[in-house]
């Protein structure tokens, strides 16, 4: 569990990184606002905690989504494993695949299927199948958050 210490008139965070190595990082608060800093502080560890789950070490980088529907695709054993890798390599890496797991935000799945709807009615995209395999991939990620 990390701390939040004052160094001058501003206060500091200190945790462990995804190697386990402690960090210290200044956290643009002033001292008086302990509150604020220890919700900052808990973000950052779950973020951390989060990224060592999805697999990532300091030499391999961040996880991306791309990654990690790789890893999860992978793991996949239904009948469905097939059609879903097709549906998230055609809808959403194209899309999604590049940004970091802890970059995704509500408004980039919108996005996603904002642009998937209008091409399904524009012409063949992507169907209610289809969202519905990224959603339980999505799913599988945002619930171990």
């Amino acid at each position: 569990m990390g701390s939040v210490f004052p160094r001058g008139n501003k206060l500091w965070l200190k945790y462990k990184n995804v190697a386990g190595r402690w960090i210290n990082k200044p956290s643009q608060l002033d001292v008086g606002q302990e509150k604020d800093a220890a919700n900052l502080l808990q973000k950052i560890e779950r973020r951390v905690k989060a990224r060592v789950e999805a697999g990532e070490t300091e030499e391999s980088g961040p996880s991306t989504v791309a990654s990690f529907a790789k890893k999860w695709l992978a793991k996949r054993t239904t009948t469905t494993a097939d059609d879903d890798k097709s549906r998230l390599n055609g809808h959403a890496l194209p899309f999604l695949g590049p940004f970091q797991l802890d970059e995704v935000r509500p408004r980039h799945i919108r996005e996603l299927v904002g642009r998937s709807w209008l091409e399904a009615s524009s012409r063949r995209g992507a169907s209610a199948t289809s969202m519905a395999c990224c959603t339980r991939c999505f799913t599988t990620r945002l619930s171990r958050s």
